[in-house]
């Protein structure tokens, strides 16, 4: 790892925006740091902060078809910016074990928040792009919006739903709560990886705004140190990187313990030589981990995922 600030470790203990009927992502966090003070203990020596959503665990009913749960997940949200952002101001670096990918919003949310003269980059590795909107949501489940949210988009085009005043409200919220007059990042500034579960209305806004992506596929016609080196080169004018790592971005074997598991994913070894590339460039300001969910698988998708941090953190030259 290059010398950077001291890391203090984030838990965001919600998975109010997952799918209802797959609660569990929101002890993906604990469960992952127990595993580790089992085995390698990585995280042992460094500072933790919880930030938790109590409504969480007793799961409420949600009056909202198209953002559901979003008046409890915005209050989160912005609250979880508040301190992130502190942690940035005092000089720690955030590493961030989440629950669901919504949070992801919140997170790049603080990051542009403190560094409002910098140029943020992206690096997205997931199965999914999470560009879905209110307007556009086959499910109304909000871990499929975070990108969206930071690009502060409607993707209106393709309006087939007609949200409540106040999802909208809330939605305009999230979308601005940086605090800033400009959207956390723009359409140049993500890098997609390991992308492949997409809807039509997700793939149409990538090609129109010419996206940069790397599918499977992709990975495994070029070899990583490529792959990292054009992500570098992309990047290069960029002052800050900000790595958001979806466990389902692995193949669907790997995590059975992920609310969407989607097949020809990464391998471990491909995740691992990623990630080790990306926690070792200067740039790097922020990394997120989501959507581990212990209560539907635990020892395999833990093992897997821990495999890959054993690779991302080792000391190799």
């Amino acid at each position: 790892m290059k010398s950077r600030r001291p890391i203090y470790i984030v838990q965001l203990l919600s998975d109010l925006g997952a799918n209802p009927a797959k609660q569990g992502a929101a002890i993906g966090p604990v469960a992952l740091l127990n595993y580790d003070r089992h085995h390698q203990n990585f995280f042992s020596s460094l500072p933790i902060t919880k930030i938790e959503v109590a409504e969480t665990y007793s799961r409420p009913g949600t009056l909202y078809n198209y953002a559901k749960y979003v008046d409890i997940i915005g209050k989160h949200q912005l609250e979880a910016r508040a301190r992130i952002s502190e942690i940035i101001k005092t000089g720690n670096f955030p590493f961030i074990l989440s629950g669901d990918h919504s949070n992801a919003a919140t997170c790049i949310a603080a990051i542009r928040n403190q560094n409002p003269d910098k140029k943020l980059g992206v690096i997205w590795i997931d199965a999914h792009a999470d560009l879905h909107t209110p307007y556009t949501t086959p499910s109304g489940n909000m871990h499929g919006m975070p990108v969206a949210i930071s690009l502060g988009i409607d993707n209106n085009i393709y309006d087939k739903n007609k949200p409540s005043d106040i999802e909208v409200a809330w939605w305009e919220k999230l979308k601005t709560q940086n605090g800033l007059e400009t959207n956390s990042i723009s359409p140049r500034d993500i890098v997609f990886v390991g992308i492949r579960d997409l809807e039509n209305e997700e793939w149409d806004y990538i090609h129109k705004e010419k996206i940069k992506y790397y599918s499977p596929d992709d990975i495994k016609k070029a070899n990583i140190e490529q792959l990292y080196n054009e992500i570098l080169l992309y990047f290069n004018d960029y002052d800050l990187l900000y790595v958001s790592f979806d466990v389902d971005s692995l193949e669907s074997e790997l995590v059975p313990g992920t609310g969407t598991p989607v097949a020809n994913g990464l391998t471990k070894e491909q995740a691992g030589e990623i990630l080790y590339n990306l926690w070792n460039t200067s740039k790097l300001c922020g990394f997120e981990i989501a959507e581990i969910n212990p209560q539907i698988e635990k020892e395999i998708t833990l093992k897997n995922v821990y495999d890959v941090f054993g690779t991302m953190f080792s000391s190799r030259v």
